[in-house]
């Protein structure tokens, strides 16, 4: 088998929650460098074609692609690698490599709870085992005192709580697959179920 240009590691790569200054590229073979520059590259993003300002060789297999100035705007990226480069051996690629991230810096809506009030209002309650009731915003996960306790997902989430005779806190807030965190909602609980004891 003809060992050819691959590109086996791309990054960034999925979504990232901040400004991209830079690619890297690690390849499966020796490149002849001489056949590779920023000729053979090109990044588009949401308003069109990036600036790439150098090329850095970083080992045999890695470089570094350096943008000027770093791209910032939210939305999908789409980097293609061209035909002209080549291996030691003198081969090429078998076609133009594509890969594809999205810049997300924006935070999502903080989890709806319509099972019980938010704070300031405080939620009187007989039983230490409420399960909160909510919605939240398409593609977040739910956490809840500082653990993730729904997946991500979107519509409706559920959880069920286990809390002390009292007063209880429970902080909500949603974090989204790029990592944003939303502003977070209070629920206040006044549990009290324990019956009273009737003396005779």
């Amino acid at each position: 088998n003809v060992a050819r240009v691959q590109l086996s590691i791309f990054q960034p790569t999925g979504q990232v929650n901040t400004a991209v200054s830079n690619l890297t590229l690690t390849f499966a073979t020796p490149l002849d460098d001489a056949t590779f520059s920023l000729d053979d590259l090109s990044l588009t993003g949401p308003s069109g074609a990036v600036p790439l300002a150098s090329l850095v060789k970083l080992s045999t297999y890695l470089y570094r692609v350096d943008l000027s100035p770093a791209a910032t705007e939210d939305g999908q990226y789409t980097f293609i690698l061209g035909t002209n480069v080549l291996t030691e051996a003198g081969n090429p690629p078998a076609g133009p490599y594509t890969n594809r991230f999205t810049i997300d810096r924006t935070a999502p809506a903080a989890p709806a709870l319509t099972s019980h009030l938010t704070a300031p209002a405080t939620n009187n309650i007989q039983t230490t085992t409420p399960t909160l009731v909510g919605t939240r915003e398409a593609d977040t996960a739910v956490w809840i005192n500082g653990v993730q306790r729904v997946g991500l997902g979107e519509g409706t989430w559920s959880w069920g709580l286990t809390l002390t005779q009292g007063v209880n806190v429970v902080s909500c807030w949603a974090v989204d697959r790029a990592g944003n965190i939303s502003a977070t909602n209070q629920a206040l609980f006044f549990v009290d179920s324990v019956a009273p004891v009737v003396s005779t």
